[in-house]
């Protein structure tokens, strides 16, 4: 991906409620345009939705265009990837060299990733309003 450049997918809308509507789309791998991908097990295609809040006029059936930035994607994956690997991998790092029982130390380590994802949880409406899709009409 090039930097700046907007994360796109083309999408359906499904269904409509108030200013909301939920926007179904395919998502492909990064390796899905490979030549190889037909004898590839890696190359992959994964349908999924989207709550998206629109402004305008749109229908159920209608094809857009869902947008978000680059950067709000980069932020996402450190926070529902890269973090909880961080603090995975320090708490292990850190409880195996003070305990020296590296049993204990793995299974405190996965635990903290449930007050993690607690917290997640929690904030979701906060982070659903930084995380915003944009909607055009194709």
């Amino acid at each position: 991906m090039q930097p700046g450049k907007p994360i796109q997918h083309k999408g359906i809308i499904k269904e409509i409620n108030g200013g909301r509507a939920k926007v179904s789309f395919t998502a492909y791998s990064a390796c899905n345009a490979c030549h190889a991908k037909g004898i590839c097990s890696v190359a992959e295609m994964d349908d999924k939705s989207v709550d998206v809040a629109v402004q305008g006029r749109y229908s159920v059936g209608e094809s857009v265009m869902i947008i978000l930035e680059q950067t709000l994607g980069y932020k996402a994956l450190f926070l529902g990837y890269l973090l909880p690997l961080i603090i995975v991998i320090t708490a292990l790092i850190t409880l195996t060299i003070i305990s020296g029982n590296e049993v204990f130390s793995a299974l405190v380590s996965l635990f903290l990733l449930i007050p993690y994802y607690l917290i997640i949880y929690f904030l979701r409406d906060r982070i659903r309003r930084e995380f915003s899709f944009i909607v055009r009409k194709i």
